[in-house]
């Protein structure tokens, strides 16, 4: 029992101490891209090329950490047990078509076809921010992984009995039925064939399970038709309360 308690205030201690990180870190993440964007909102005849690209890297590598900052704050979070929803309605064909929209640039640089099926559902009850997140990590691993300049990715939404489903698929190396459980820890990269080892935290899909499962949902990953990996989320449409946020305060102490 001693030890039982120990546990919990070393998982609290630990995601208090991860808390002041992420909101010390977010301030001037948020202060730099604010400043990136709004300098790349001007008039860009008013700068030469180089300041230009310049001004794109740094609103990338901005965008990148803060993805990876998020992205660590959720998996401390899951796996202390504080994870929390703020509930609400999302509606997963606007959120697919959105996101596509937002990894637009990603994909122009990396040369790679997005393709949204995603015709108009009902709304179900979720935390749309974390669903967010889902879509956007699903969306990026797609164009990160898909086939070197072809590449090709689709991202569906599919209405079921009872749940809805969001499906991303790409075109490339796939992903081996060995590591597919795997490929979901912290951490854990997968050796997909011919691919470059890729930047970032390597928590993003960790991510993408710890939120469904908070949606009392899942994740899984199989062959896609286009001969990639096709990962496929499946979240009821209403979710138990105890994964609520109990109150606005607690709601407003989350810090991505």
């Amino acid at each position: 029992m001693a030890q039982s308690t120990t546990d919990l205030a070393d998982a609290d201690s630990t995601d208090a101490l991860f808390r002041v990180i992420g909101h010390e870190l977010r301030s001037p993440l948020a202060a730099i891209l604010g400043y990136a964007d709004l300098l790349l909102e001007s008039d860009h005849s008013l700068y030469p090329p180089q300041a230009v690209n310049a001004i794109e890297a740094m609103q990338r590598n901005a965008r990148r950490e803060w993805r990876m900052l998020r992205d660590a704050m959720i998996v401390i979070r899951s796996e202390s047990g504080s994870l929390s929803l703020e509930m609400g309605a999302a509606n997963l064909s606007e959120m697919a078509a959105a996101t596509v929209v937002a990894a637009a640039k990603l994909a122009e640089r990396r040369r790679v076809v997005v393709r949204c099926d995603a015709p108009l559902c009902d709304d179900i009850a979720a935390d749309p921010n974390r669903l967010a997140q889902v879509f956007d990590n699903l969306l990026t691993n797609a164009i990160k992984f898909s086939a070197v300049n072809a590449g090709e990715v689709e991202v569906a939404v599919r209405e079921q009995p009872g749940e809805v489903e969001l499906i991303v698929a790409d075109n490339g190396s796939g992903v081996d039925p060995s590591e597919r459980e795997r490929i979901f820890e912290p951490r854990y990269r997968g050796t997909r064939a011919g691919v470059p080892r890729p930047t970032g935290s390597g928590l993003g899909l960790t991510v993408v399970r710890a939120i469904a499962e908070a949606h009392s949902g899942s994740v899984e990953v199989g062959e896609s038709a286009l001969g990639g990996a096709a990962f496929t989320v499946r979240l009821p449409r209403d979710v138990p309360a105890d994964g609520a946020v109990s109150s606005l305060a607690e709601a407003q102490m989350e810090i991505l």
